[in-house]
């Protein structure tokens, strides 16, 4: 069985631990900048450094395209038509036709509430 008590290691737990060493944070992190550089230890830099820097996620830029389409289905389409048309990356594609699904899904959970209303409600 798996021992999941170890203590975690906290931004906070590692700041202490080099101040307790009489080193400020910016000459911690030029150590183990120095350390990277010259080859030494490198899996405890990566360590350290991944809890103490925050980790970007990448993004993309914004897009302006027009999503033409009377229903969610004919709005996919247009997007496809973009990407073949080269208006539009694949990515941003499937992003944009996820969140079309994503979308229906919500329409449907609402016209479901809806219908379950007006069946409490004893309407037709």
């Amino acid at each position: 069985m798996k021992n999941n008590n170890k203590p975690k290691l906290t931004k906070q737990k590692i700041l202490e631990s080099f101040q307790r060493m009489d080193l400020s944070e910016e000459e911690f992190i030029d150590d183990l900048v120095l350390d990277a550089y010259l080859g030494l230890n490198k899996e405890s830099v990566t360590f350290v450094l991944n809890r103490l820097l925050p980790n970007y996620k990448a993004t993309q830029e914004p897009i302006h395209f027009e999503i033409k389409g009377d229903s969610l289905t004919e709005k996919a389409f247009h997007i496809l038509h973009g990407v073949s048309g080269g208006e539009i990356s694949v990515d941003q594609a499937a992003q944009l036709i996820s969140s079309i699904g994503a979308l229906a899904n919500l329409i449907e959970i609402d016209e479901i509430r809806e219908r379950l209303e007006a069946l409490e409600n004893g309407e037709n």
